[in-house]
């Protein structure tokens, strides 16, 4: 049984947590919530478990970050460094002059001299646009979330150590804390580490790497660099969302309570310190714009303002325990029955996304074109697992009716490379309209937008 009373966490706020969560159907995957070295709660929405590692996205920016730190320790760079110090094989004839003022101190705040990421998915190099691509303005003035300023990080990480990024933090960082979980590191064209977006772990790593972090380095990283690290850095009054307002650090963000380690669709580590509290979740949210909101909210203000500095009285029930245990990755109903019996096939118009002919039966959603075939298989109400078509990533599919004659498809990879389709097929007598929403990666490339066409089945 869980006993967070121990640690001065009531089990009702964990539940609290647990069904505000539900309630906004936010797409889970995991979640660790620790005080001190304790873990007082653990669950994996299923089919997910603790050893199975997740692809982290910028998260892999902090971990870059204590590579740099750790780095810095040994006296091999310093913050007030010149990153054009480090490349000169990479410049143009004529750099910039504001690209050569540029410092490892601003790419860590994300105050470099351009307004967004350079590079390409499809460049072979993602580091030596980084020296290449047009200045916009002086380095050190204002924050731009540029991932190209991790990725050159990382690419100079490997320089200075001599080894891939993962190799180095595992051996000098995470096999000291106990980090062992299977991991990866994707690479770019040259084998670089994708250093702003790439790492793949355990959620369990995870939140021992944090741990570090608010432990302030235990000697591995330099107390002056976390100290650095996790304080605001950098103003951003134009983010995104309200949470990412409070101020970045070194490649962290700021809170409302503390500071974050924060990847794309819902990879959080939220760290409080002065309530020695961490809450690490995996998630896929891309799809739902307020999905980290909502785990962030969730936490502060269901589980944060319930924390107490003794023990409290202990729950008897067992009902958080069954809780966690029943966790599943939602499903949405599949609700009213199609207003036309299935199957259906459609002939489609000329489109953007190159399809020509449309299918739809009770066990698959299916077209074809210029790109060859997708399948799209689905079980009603239930979670299909399968594969992402013209891939070897697994991949979950949830389909529904949203209403007698609108049809909805969600395909999420959930491997290393998280990315996904959603999908909606509007019937109106012999006419439907196919409408697609992608994530941004390259296994979804061209896979959005419109196309209509006539029923060509009787």
């Amino acid at each position: 049984m869980l006993t967070p009373e121990k640690f001065g966490v009531p089990a009702s706020a964990v539940a609290a947590f647990l069904d505000r969560l539900s309630e906004k159907r936010v797409n889970m995957h995991g979640f660790i919530l620790m005080r001190g070295e304790n873990t007082l709660a653990e669950g994996y929405w299923k089919p997910f478990s603790a050893e199975r590692p997740h692809r982290m996205f910028s998260v892999s920016k902090t971990m870059t970050a204590l590579a740099i730190g750790i780095l810095t320790g040994r006296g091999r760079l310093s913050v007030d460094d010149r990153i054009a110090d480090y490349f000169p094989d990479m410049l143009p004839e004529r750099p910039d002059e504001r690209l050569m003022r540029l410092t490892i101190r601003d790419m860590l705040r994300m105050a470099t001299c351009r307004t967004g990421t350079v590079y390409k998915q499809t460049d072979a190099d993602w580091t030596k646009s980084f020296f290449t691509a047009p200045v916009t303005h002086e380095a050190g003035t204002v924050f731009n979330y540029d991932t190209s300023a991790a990725q050159t990080l990382a690419a100079l990480a490997e320089r200075l150590s001599g080894k891939p990024l993962l190799d180095f933090l595992q051996s000098e960082l995470f096999d000291k804390i106990g980090a062992r979980g299977e991991k990866r590191w994707l690479t770019d064209g040259v084998g670089t580490a994708q250093g702003g977006t790439g790492l793949v772990m355990t959620l369990r790593d995870m939140a021992l790497t944090a741990r570090l972090i608010m432990r302030g380095g235990d000697g591995i990283v330099p107390r002056g660099f976390i100290e650095s690290m996790t304080k605001k850095q950098s103003e951003t009054p134009f983010a995104g969302s309200s949470e990412e307002r409070h101020g970045y650090g070194w490649q962290m963000w700021m809170s409302r309570d503390g500071y974050m380690m924060y990847g794309m669709g819902g990879q959080l580590a939220l760290c409080v310190p002065k309530k020695d509290l961490l809450l690490c979740t995996t998630a896929d949210t891309r799809f739902d714009s307020s999905g980290v909101q909502n785990i962030e909210d969730a936490f502060f203000e269901s589980i944060c303002p319930n924390v107490k500095d003794e023990p409290l009285p202990e729950s008897s029930d067992g009902a958080l325990a069954e809780k966690i245990n029943a966790l599943h990755v939602p499903v949405p109903e599949f609700g009213a029955r199609a207003l036309t019996p299935l199957p259906l096939e459609f002939e489609m118009q000329p489109n953007s996304m190159g399809i020509k002919r449309l299918s739809l039966t009770v066990e698959a959603l299916k077209w074809s074109g210029d790109s060859g075939e997708y399948v799209f298989p689905y079980l009603a109400g239930k979670l299909c697992e399968c594969i992402f078509p013209h891939s070897s990533e697994p991949c979950h599919v949830t389909a529904y009716w949203l209403s007698q004659s609108v049809f909805r498809l969600t395909a999420l990879a959930v491997g290393d490379i998280l990315c996904g389709v959603d999908i909606q097929l509007a019937i109106s007598g012999d006419y439907a309209s196919l409408q697609i929403k992608r994530t941004n990666e390259l296994l979804t490339e061209g896979l959005e937008g419109v196309a209509g066409g006539g029923c060509s089945l009787k």
